[in-house]
């Protein structure tokens, strides 16, 4: 049974310093608390910085200090935060040349 359930099963490793996503404990957390329907609330808040490996599956994560909750979450509740290309292309200015 065991190498049945393995097969799938990613591998998860952070270091400290690198920059998460977190998934929602909490719908008010979320920026998008306002809108009604919850499938268009946000999954994942972040990046957040983490701060150290805590247990074999447990981080500790720096969170904002209006957050009310327990500092520290199992590795099924990060997302490693990739930055989009795509959005720092358009965060800088485009010279043409007209000549």
């Amino acid at each position: 049974m065991k190498k049945y359930v393995n097969h799938n099963r990613r591998f998860v490793e952070f270091n400290a310093g690198d920059l998460v996503m977190v998934k929602v404990p909490d719908p008010r957390l979320s920026k998008s608390s306002r809108r009604r329907d919850p499938r268009l609330m946000q999954k994942y808040v972040g990046p957040l910085p983490i701060i150290k490996h805590v247990g074999m599956l447990a981080y500790k994560i720096e969170l904002p200090s209006w957050w009310k909750i327990h500092s520290v979450f199992h590795v099924s509740q990060l997302k490693k935060y990739s930055a989009d290309k795509e959005d720092d292309a358009y965060n800088h200015p485009v010279a043409y040349n007209l000549d």
